[in-house]
């Protein structure tokens, strides 16, 4: 019994050893900013011509694109709407402190209703 016990320990270790490893996966197709963890996939980010900016003085986020911004919609992490606003502009700037903690989604709906969609947290 000490031997089956002995073996099945050793196996779960090989096992731990070889599925376990803290390489972190490489995220080539997103933009980020780590200071706000601001995710935006690349494809969308190079397509829309988004620039986005911020500033840890001021706490604020600015978004830039080369299209027309339809409406910008703001999500907490439980998926409710905190806000969502018609822009019709190509630029928008978010103030930080006007959230709580929290991790959010935002969503760039553009033209023929297509949306842009990244997070962030504060």
């Amino acid at each position: 019994m000490k031997k089956l016990t002995a073996t099945l320990l050793a196996l779960s270790f090989v096992f731990v050893i070889i599925y376990a490893n803290n390489n972190p996966e490489v995220k080539e197709n997103v933009f980020s900013i780590e200071a706000i963890s601001f995710e935006m996939n690349k494809l969308d980010y190079d397509k829309w011509g988004i620039n986005v900016e911020y500033s840890a003085v001021d706490e604020t986020f600015e978004l830039s694109t080369e299209n027309q911004i339809q409406f910008l919609q703001v999500l907490k992490a439980d998926g409710t709407i905190e806000f969502q606003l018609p822009l019709f502009s190509n630029e928008v700037t978010l103030d930080l402190g006007d959230f709580e903690t929290g991790d959010y989604q935002l969503n760039l709906i553009m033209t023929d209703d297509q949306i842009v969609s990244s997070t962030f947290s504060k």
